[in-house]
């Protein structure tokens, strides 16, 4: 983790290193493309060159947050779209550059509160795991009061009230005892958490949908942070729409995304009849 004390520019090409360095690294990334062939989703040719980015850039950005490091460099980053003014939550998915985006909110002068599940006991069983989710959450905690599940609508809106943009992750499997909604679209059957979707249309809480990444530029990394425009609504299946939209756009875009698809087959089914 030594690459976190240089600059982007040196860091970025031991990243490949890094990233290979740990045993299998690129097994569970092989599997993923495989699930997403056979999904219908095309993988691009240079997908081991960005999954390799995104794992190392993923580690290196908890411990560039631990020494102070700032994760954005602005000639190193592409943004479209904008976050609104006024209250909103922001919509994301389990990939990409995540805390980027928290420090983006912060530096546009807005207080992120990202809403998250803690990791199963059962999950971390080695030290190894264990040190790396505790520095996880340090540095996730160093962008603002986090809000964990589990009571966690009040919170949401609460931080509402009090001007901070709540974070979610919208795309996690549902537990056999979760709430979900069903939603038909382009030949694919998605299966979405309801709870967070009825939130957004029983308070009518207006919402964007963000997606940031990693796009290889020669020696070094760019940033790619994308935001839809705002939207509000009281129809929950129209809000479940727009999500599973954002979700099969997103993974059109980069189908070998590597924190998605360990999840994938318990969200998206095999397709159905049009």
């Amino acid at each position: 983790m030594l690459d976190a004390l240089l600059a982007r520019s040196a860091a970025s090409p031991a990243a490949k290193r890094h990233a290979l360095s740990f045993p299998g690294a690129l097994d569970a990334a092989h599997c993923a493309a495989q699930k997403a062939a056979q999904a219908g989703f095309l993988v691009d040719s240079d997908w081991v060159q960005r999954f390799v980015f995104s794992m190392a850039f993923d580690r290196q950005d908890v411990f560039s947050r631990l020494i102070g490091r700032s994760l954005i460099i602005p000639q190193r980053l592409e943004v479209s779209g904008y976050w609104p003014e006024g209250k909103f939550m922001a919509l994301g998915l389990h990939w990409g550059s995540g805390f980027p985006v928290l420090e983006h909110l912060m530096q546009c002068g807005r207080s992120p509160a990202f809403v998250y599940r803690p990791e199963n006991p059962k999950e971390l069983e080695s030290q190894p795991r264990r040190i790396r989710n505790h520095l996880h959450m340090r540095v996730l905690n160093g962008f603002g009061e986090c809000i964990r599940v589990g009571g966690a609508y009040e919170k949401i809106m609460a931080a509402l009230e009090s001007d901070r943009v709540p974070v979610a992750l919208f795309d996690a499997p549902a537990e056999q005892s979760a709430q979900t909604l069903q939603v038909n679209l382009s030949g694919y059957q998605l299966t979405l958490r309801r709870g967070l979707l009825h939130l957004l249309a029983t308070q009518k809480v207006p919402f964007v949908f963000y997606r940031c990444g990693l796009r290889p530029e020669g020696s070094y990394s760019l940033r790619v942070l994308s935001v839809s425009e705002v939207a509000c609504s009281d129809d929950i299946e129209e809000i479940a729409a727009m999500a599973a939209n954002f979700l099969l756009d997103a993974l059109r875009h980069d189908a070998a995304q590597w924190h998605f698809w360990p999840g994938a087959e318990s969200i998206i089914s095999h397709r159905v009849q049009s």
